[in-house]
């Protein structure tokens, strides 16, 4: 029985299948030949090219029959992304009807004092606090306001928050601005 590989593309990335002595290589096509596929290897959890001693890129050929497609467990276990400039919904009940929208400004650790680690890995470590300035969905996005003119602003808790994308268009065209939970 032969298998047709017309889902492999070039740029898919691909795994693979058996190997006996080392770790199985994970690549990306550049170029499908008849019987190979001729790939850059890349590293399985980050996807960063592999080089050699050279400094040039990692190449290998592996037969058609021999790979899989490769999706990243990166992709795969990918949580709400908490980072700066995101908006979310923030309700103290799961399934209250009284919200609070915002935009992600800052984090906040709990523990007065200490400088949060969310910026030094450059996003949300899933611990700290979010500190977000509130605005209102219904008239498109204007931030909510003290009477003295500062933005209203509010901390919560990353696993009572959930991420919206912001949509700007309804589904026949009109504008509206709304969110939708991703």
């Amino acid at each position: 029985m032969k298998r047709k590989y017309t889902n492999f593309e070039i740029g898919d990335l691909v795994r693979d299948k058996f190997s006996i002595m080392r770790k199985r290589r994970v690549g990306e096509i550049i170029s499908i030949n008849d019987n190979f596929f001729e790939c850059i290897q890349v590293h399985p959890k980050t996807l960063e090219v592999i080089f050699d001693l050279r400094l040039e890129p990692k190449r290998f050929k592996a037969k058609k029959d021999a790979v899989k497609k490769f999706t990243p467990a990166k992709e795969l276990l990918r949580k709400n992304a908490f980072d700066l400039g995101t908006y979310v919904e923030f309700s103290r009940k799961k399934h209250s009807a009284r919200k609070k929208y915002g935009m992600i400004i800052g984090y906040l650790n709990e523990e007065e004092g200490l400088y949060p680690h969310s910026y030094d890995i450059g996003h949300h470590n899933g611990k700290d606090l979010l500190e977000c300035i509130e605005v209102e969905p219904r008239r498109g996005l204007p931030r909510i306001l003290h009477g003295n003119g500062t933005p209203k602003k509010f901390v919560a808790p990353a696993n009572l928050c959930k991420s919206v994308m912001v949509l700007d268009v309804d589904e026949n065209g009109n504008y509206q601005t709304s969110f939708k939970l991703v």
